[in-house]
């Protein structure tokens, strides 16, 4: 769908990029987050690996144990390469869509983060996404599909001081649409939804934009949201202004 970032290996030349693929899966549509690569300075691409697609596998809508609600994968993709620590950090979401009746985007959204040190070239192995407060291990049965582990709903520590929202969506226990999960305190549309993050050298922090149109208002109006924190390492975001 769309090449969202690119970095070039030093060493090599090639040019290696973030694909945001919307429809790597068929019905309903899952988002997946591919890796692709370039060694002609982009004028030809090639999709080398998959990054990241829903950890909750690629069920059809034939299959009940989807409940009422589904996850469909990773995607919107923003990358930070932090040179001062060693690591990319790829900044993505997830959406939870009501299995009947979803109408693609106006959805809830998480918030997600994983991490790989530049040594490792983007390959998938070397991915690490934050969960509970911790780097864990990349996890997939099968390549193909990137990597399967849980990932963290990333929010603000207004929302949750830990920076991260509990409990975790699960579409198999959690019972009702995504509204009704949200009315019930199960789920958080994380106000770090489609986050861009850089460094900024007057405050000496790193700093986060989401984008304001995304989320359950879709395209709607709403103010540019700025948030801060010390260290990438424990993703604890505070709502500057």
């Amino acid at each position: 769908c769309g090449l969202m970032d690119v970095w070039v290996d030093p060493d090599s030349g090639d040019w290696y990029g973030l694909l945001h693929d919307e429809i790597f899966g068929l019905t309903p549509r899952y988002d997946a987050i591919e890796l692709v690569k370039s060694t002609d300075k982009g004028v030809n691409w090639a999709v080398t690996d998959v990054i990241q697609t829903s950890q909750y596998g690629m069920k059809d809508s034939r299959d009940e144990a989807l409940g009422q609600t589904y996850n469909y994968g990773g995607g919107d993709p923003r990358l930070f390469v932090d040179y001062a620590s060693g690591y990319f950090y790829v900044f993505y979401t997830s959406r939870v869509m009501n299995l009947s009746g979803w109408s693609g985007f106006s959805s809830f959204m998480q918030e997600h983060v994983m991490r790989a040190p530049i040594s490792g070239k983007m390959s998938p192995a070397s991915w690490r996404k934050f969960h509970n407060g911790r780097w864990e291990e990349f996890n997939t049965d099968d390549y193909s599909l990137g990597n399967t582990g849980p990932a963290s709903n990333i929010v603000s520590v207004d929302v949750s001081i830990n920076g991260y929202f509990s409990p975790e969506y699960d579409p198999e226990s959690m019972n009702g649409t995504a509204s009704e999960l949200v009315a019930q305190g199960k789920l958080v549309n994380s106000p770090l939804r489609v986050a861009n993050v850089a460094w900024n050298s007057y405050l000496g922090k790193y700093i986060a934009t989401p984008e304001p149109s995304s989320g359950v208002q879709n395209e709607g109006k709403a103010p540019l949201e700025f948030y801060v924190t010390d260290s990438l390492s424990s993703q604890k975001w505070a709502k500057l202004l």
